[in-house]
């Protein structure tokens, strides 16, 4: 098996993310996203929970959970990524975070520790992804919580247009799977999944690239994608050439340690 910590699937994780990380920082998507308020609604926190937010980014869903926690560790592999998610709490006011630079896979956190683990709109770029789950359960105490959302790949698309245009657009996108096999997945590694539920979004085309431009070699690539699904009379992102919309699908799963 492929040492994940050190493929080249991370290093241009590292690399996108690290270049990207101011504008990332500033993603209205990602810091006030319909999944981001579901998520926390049906993780439905107490307060006294510990929690690990995986793959943290810029700090949006981390600062949200530590608002209703007492203590949360972010973990990022890259280190822009973390310095901008520091910030994001400074300016929030927020003090019950921890930052880690880690592998999601291999975080070195004590088994049975944590009441709480989210992992937000990430998994797409892991290349282990069962690997990732499993260590989910490792942390976890018995009764812990997983929170977990990404997006969803649709059910009809034999020519994967989906993991195609995600892959223009940003090199360090591995691929994402469907809400089902999500589902199963989390299952098998032995969690109860007590919440599946797939949250859809109609969002401008140029919305989706951010924070890459349109006018990049990356967004001629797409766009030159989208025109060769339309022309084979294939849509599986509902794109709308009149409004230059499509939509985003995200499986939002609430899974149980038991």
């Amino acid at each position: 098996m492929a040492d994940s910590l050190n493929s080249d699937a991370d290093a241009k994780v590292r690399d996108f993310f690290g270049a990207n990380a101011e504008m990332y920082s500033r993603s209205k998507s990602h810091s006030g996203g319909g999944d981001l308020k579901l998520l926390i609604e049906y993780l439905n926190l107490g307060g006294n929970e510990s929690a690990v937010d995986m793959a943290t980014g810029t700090g949006f869903t981390a600062v949200e959970i530590a608002r209703r926690v007492s203590h949360v560790i972010a973990v990022d592999e890259t280190r822009e990524m973390l310095d901008k998610a520091r910030d994001l709490a400074g300016r929030s006011g927020i003090g019950n975070i921890e930052f880690m630079l880690a592998h999601v896979n291999a975080t070195g956190l004590e088994s049975g520790s944590q009441d709480l683990i989210t992992v937000r709109r990430a998994a797409h770029h892991f290349t282990e992804k069962a690997r990732f789950i499993s260590e989910c359960h490792r942390i976890l105490k018995t009764g812990g919580k997983l929170g977990f959302v990404d997006m969803v790949s649709p059910k009809n698309d034999p020519e994967d247009f989906f993991n195609r245009l995600e892959v223009a657009r940003d090199n360090s996108h591995v691929g994402a799977l469907s809400a089902q096999a999500w589902k199963e997945m989390i299952e098998d590694s032995g969690f109860v999944v007590r919440k599946h539920q797939v949250h859809s979004e109609v969002i401008q085309f140029s919305e989706w690239m951010y924070p890459v431009g349109m006018e990049t070699a990356q967004g001629s690539e797409c766009r030159k994608i989208v025109d060769e699904m339309l022309k084979k009379g294939k849509n599986p992102i509902n794109y709308d050439p009149a409004n230059h919309t499509r939509t985003k699908e995200r499986v939002i799963i609430i899974a149980q340690k038991e």
